[in-house]
């Protein structure tokens, strides 16, 4: 499967009837990208490291559109 890491360790997430918690240390929170039918964390909780398998080829960090090579507007 492949998913995208939405949060890091100590980020905040939303949890289903509670509200929002925090990922542990050494897990990741991961979405996939078709939400309707993906099974990932917002279903089977943060994913360990260990659990992990993917190389990362690319990193974008949020709201950083000119390192992502992204249009930054005029």
């Amino acid at each position: 499967m492949i998913k995208r890491v939405a949060a890091l360790p100590g980020e905040a997430v939303p949890v289903p009837g509670v509200g929002t918690g925090k990922v542990p240390a050494g897990h990741v929170y991961v979405l996939g990208d078709h939400r309707a039918t993906s099974w990932d964390s917002r279903h089977a909780g943060p994913i360990p490291y260990e659990r992990l398998t993917a190389v990362i080829v690319c990193r974008v960090r949020r709201g950083d559109a000119s390192t992502a090579g992204l249009p930054t507007g005029t």
